[in-house]
């Protein structure tokens, strides 16, 4: 009899240390993926880059000769690269030509992958050092993160943030926040 309840225990105690295994590879697995999708949302905050270096030759290409009221030297065109939940990458182009640009700010253009421009938008790029001109928010729609346009406004001290969301095929305003640059 006590033979029998040896291999129980042992049986058992086989069994729960085979659980804990399985479960100790389960949560390492689920750290891992955590860890992998907090480093993709940092990586969020993209910089400025030479149009050449990241976006699709086909559509700087289209983009110029769309835009050439000026003569615009594409190796000066930076863009800045948006990556989405499956749905192909934005490219926002910040074309550095000074005819594009007047008394409310510069033109940028956002646009799809595919060559769809989803959103034409001033903005003035003379923002306080700390401050980032664009950026995407960690807010998803449609497949898109949102966007955070952030300008001077008549009151030197004060800043808009305005935040457009992918709606119906195209970026529309979501809403604008005011705060203190200093």
């Amino acid at each position: 009899m006590q033979l029998k309840f040896n291999k129980f225990i042992r049986l058992k105690l086989f069994k729960y240390k085979a659980i804990l295994a399985i479960a100790t590879i389960f949560s390492f697995l689920v750290t891992a993926f955590l860890f992998k999708a907090h480093i993709a949302n940092e990586n969020r905050t993209t910089t400025w880059r030479n149009a050449k270096e990241i976006a699709p030759p086909l559509l700087i290409k289209k983009v110029l000769s769309l835009n050439s009221i000026a003569r615009i030297d594409d190796k000066s065109v930076k863009v800045m690269q948006i990556p989405s939940q499956g749905a192909g990458d934005l490219y926002i182009f910040d074309l550095r030509s000074p005819q594009l640009c007047g008394m409310g700010g510069c033109l940028y253009l956002i646009y799809h992958e595919s060559g769809k421009l989803l959103l034409p938008l001033i903005a003035n790029p003379n923002l306080p050092p700390k401050e980032e001109l664009m950026r995407a928010s960690n807010t998803i729609t449609g497949e898109f993160p949102c966007l955070v346009i952030t300008q001077p406004t008549l009151n030197e001290n004060i800043l808009s943030r305005t935040k457009y969301c992918y709606q119906n095929k195209r970026f529309i305003r979501f809403n604008e926040e005011f705060f203190s640059s200093n």
